[in-house]
């Protein structure tokens, strides 16, 4: 299991009930949150997959900007 950390734009509740039903039905991820209080309002991934490509690919596809943070 890997732990992804990324910058997006998402920054209202309407905007992850977007995201939800794209991250939700990927067979890879198993749990994510996005703390909307951080000024980065970062998207905290786990899951089975071996590049951050696919998440950033699976926001980018609902609409919103995504790019991962360093470690």
């Amino acid at each position: 299991m890997e732990v992804f950390v990324f910058k997006t734009n998402i920054y209202r509740l309407n905007h992850l009930e977007k995201l939800k039903p794209v991250i939700n039905n990927h067979k890879g991820i198993q749990a994510w949150s996005v703390d909307l209080q951080d000024i980065d309002k970062v998207l905290r991934v786990e899951a089975e997959l071996s590049s951050p490509a696919e998440i950033i690919h699976l926001v980018n596809k609902a609409g919103f900007y995504c790019e991962e943070l360093p470690d």
